[in-house]
């Protein structure tokens, strides 16, 4: 170990994420195309396809988590190769394992992403095993070939998690704070008064972006926890904990809200205060991007000196308006507390610049969420499995959206290879050719990856495949015009697949492109003739199986519940804010349970936001229904921005008066949401007394920002109860 860390030191000058992936993709492919080669003197398509399939389904985890992955991948992999091997022969009942073990391998996503990357995997490697079928061979060796893709793939990639054992999760990180900046920079234009777009509309953007950031932080905490737990050495993985909470803290605060933007666009609509408000966030996503790029190519971080500048410009103009009383108590309140949470997330972004290794910043955090050998509950098997059954049992429903998908993914297989069956049968017995090649099980291979959860994707994967696949074709039909010698197509080969996973956040149409580039030269050096016409039919015709799926296999529309999403969020806000009302007792702590409901909040606001988005697509749409839906998203942004203001400036509050006035007021709010009526008398009588209170702690800058928050929330209750249960 000791020898990997030194190695690890000695490469750090040339360490790039994007360039080590690349190299070691190019590893693989280098090995799954010229071993094979140089063994049987022809190129072996199954190594190829084993080390994709495993490549798809590949999970980061610690060491001992990794190899134990691994076997249990590669036992899978065999079982289910082996499977279609003596299944095949029998047309009625690989008809049945296509539908119905399809539909059980997309039902175990229910258990959580991990078990829906290993299972989308699994599924793949079952189409691959059609697509490299040869019957007069045994049985054993086709899934043995497509095993060796997959242990090289594995081999590889474990040697370069030895040599570099954070690379995933900093990459990870980096791509964090590319979304944050990208919600920064979107926050940003809500402070721009001649901004084209309305409001609710940048909300609605702002929600699909948060939750891309919030799954992408979730993800990252999981595998954090892990390796925590379960890695000999805490370096560099202490550090790498102390830029997600940064991650999670710059983020609350950019989602709060402490003034509806309206009424700022009217006070200060010929004022320059506004603008400068915006460009510091500007500039704070900026230096964002800045840290993404210092994490995804180790180079050193350096905290923007004009973003000081322009802050502090931003101070001076808000003291002058303040001082001239250029607008109203509630509202210079109001932007002084925008400025306070702003100058919070200069000084995150300040201290990111010294490095993070030994920082102090969130020592407590990390404690609470570096998990002990002693905390670790052993699970009995009886428990997993019981567990196991319970949670897929809750989404044996047509309300859930995995068991929507799983009932398509089956269809879709099952219909693919009916047709491709009925298409042999008419050659074999009206024609009189014989079967057709295994090539036509592109149908099936196309229709999976293009059939995804929702209607609005599975388009957009259509016209994107449907146009990768065409580019494909006319590139290497450019290409074989000019008779290239075989080490030039091979070469081809190895730089298409592996351009294929390097430049994979270049676009699904890229990828389709450069897969279909490999696949039909490796079938042009195994001396078929020149297939492109099968592979664009092929294509046509699963894009259209996936699409029929999509919109009328179980139609997302017939199955969404608005009303349980309202419930979804009223609960979630609910927990979100007891979690903040008791940090303002006991001080500031991004403990696991905090950082876990607010992140149920979140995901909660876009789900919504996504709700809105499918619904938006449907035919024959209830436009009021859709216009009341959108007014109640925003809503729910609005008092979700509140919240996030309140849990950004938590802090221990020392005034026993406020702080009983704060456990009041949560607990007015949480009960409404979850009785569903209104008490006027008590919600009159509360904003008495916070009113009261306001004007006893106007120096108190930590009490008077509880105070303005909880005026805003209050303010928002009553609307936002009759919006979601027309109380």
């Amino acid at each position: 170990m000791n020898r990997m860390l030194a190695l690890t030191k000695i490469m750090a000058p040339f360490y790039n994420n994007y360039l080590l992936y690349s190299l070691k993709i190019l590893i693989i492919m280098v090995g799954v195309v010229l071993i094979p080669m140089a063994l049987t003197g022809d190129l072996q398509l199954s190594p190829i396809l084993g080390a994709v399939a495993a490549a798809l389904s590949d999970l980061d985890d610690h060491i001992k988590g990794r190899i134990k992955n691994i076997g249990l991948i590669l036992l899978i992999f065999f079982l289910v190769a082996t499977t279609v091997e003596l299944f095949f022969p029998y047309p009625p009942l690989f008809l049945l394992l296509c539908t119905l073990g399809t539909s059980a391998l997309i039902m175990l996503g229910a258990l959580g992403e991990r078990y829906a990357t290993t299972a989308f995997g699994t599924l793949v490697l079952m189409v691959y095993a059609m697509l490299t079928l040869e019957p007069d061979r045994a049985w054993y060796i086709q899934p043995l070939t497509l095993l060796t893709g997959a242990l090289w793939y594995h081999l590889i990639s474990l040697l370069f998690h030895l040599i570099w054992p954070a690379r995933p999760i900093t990459e990870s990180l980096g791509e964090a704070y590319r979304d944050l900046a990208h919600f920064l920079e979107l926050k940003a234009r809500f402070f721009d008064p001649d901004e084209g777009e309305s409001i609710q509309k940048l909300k609605l953007k702002l929600s699909i972006a948060g939750k891309t950031l919030t799954t992408r932080l979730n993800s990252i905490k999981g595998a954090l926890i892990r390796r925590l737990q379960n890695e000999q050495s805490n370096q560099p993985y202490s550090e790498l904990l102390n830029y997600y909470l940064v991650a999670q803290a710059i983020y609350e605060r950019a989602s709060s809200i402490h003034v509806e933007y309206e009424i700022l666009h009217k006070e200060f609509l010929y004022s320059d205060l506004l603008f400068r408000y915006q460009r510091v966030m500007m500039q704070q996503g900026n230096a964002a991007q800045k840290v993404a790029e210092a994490l995804l190519h180790k180079k050193k971080y350096l905290y923007p000196q004009y973003l000081s500048r322009i802050t502090s410009r931003l101070e001076e103009t808000t003291l002058r308006l303040k001082k001239d009383h250029a607008a109203s108590i509630e509202i210079i309140i109001s932007i002084e507390n925008i400025l306070h949470n702003l100058k919070q997330i200069n000084t995150l972004l300040l201290k990111m610049e010294s490095g993070l290794t030994d920082s102090e910043l969130f020592q407590r955090e990390i404690k609470a969420l570096r998990p002990t050998k002693k905390s670790s509950k052993i699970v009995s098997l009886k428990d997993s499995l019981l567990n196991i059954y319970q949670t897929i049992n809750a989404h044996l429903t047509k309300e859930s959206e995995i068991f929507r998908h799983a009932v398509r993914m089956g269809f879709v297989m099952g219909v693919g290879y009916l047709i491709i069956w009925g298409i042999n049968l008419a050659n074999t017995h009206l024609l009189g050719n014989g079967p057709v090649t295994n090539r036509i099980y592109w149908i099936v291979l196309t229709a999976i990856f293009v059939c995804q959860p929702n209607v609005i994707v599975t388009k957009s994967r259509i016209l994107k495949r449907l146009s990768g696949t065409f580019i494909g074709v006319l590139f290497t039909l450019l290409f074989l015009q000019f008779s290239p010698s075989t080490s030039l197509q091979v070469l081809m080969v190895i730089a298409s697949s592996t351009l294929f996973f390097s430049l994979s956040a270049l676009g699904y149409s890229f990828t389709t492109a450069l897969i279909t580039i490999m696949v039909l030269i490796s079938f042009n050096l195994n001396d078929y003739a020149f297939i492109a016409p099968e592979r664009l039919i092929d294509t046509i015709i699963g894009c259209a199986i996936a699409w029929f799926a999509a919109r009328f296999i179980l139609p997302d529309w017939r199955y969404h519940n608005i009303q349980h999403a309202y419930e979804k969020v009223a609960e979630k806000n609910s927990e979100y804010l007891r979690e903040i009302q008791e940090q303002y007792h006991q001080g500031r702590h991004d403990s696991l349970n905090y950082l876990s409901t607010r992140a149920r909040a979140n995901e909660a606001d876009s789900e919504l936001a996504a709700l809105f988005a499918s619904l938006s697509e449907t035919k024959g749409k209830d436009e009021a229904a859709l216009s009341e839906l959108f007014h109640n998203l925003c809503l729910n942004n609005t008092f979700l921005g509140y919240l996030s203001a309140l849990g950004a400036h938590r802090s221990a509050i020392e005034n026993q008066q406020v702080l009983q006035l704060l456990d009041k007021t949560a607990n007015f709010i949480t009960q409404t949401l979850q009785q569903r009526q209104f008490d006027q008398p008590t919600y009159s009588q509360l904003k008495r007394e916070i009113v009261q209170q306001q004007d006893q702690n106007r120096s108190d800058l930590a009490s008077a920002l509880l105070l303005q928050q909880l005026t805003l929330l209050l303010r928002t209750l009553p609307s936002y109860l009759k919006a979601l249960f027309k109380a």
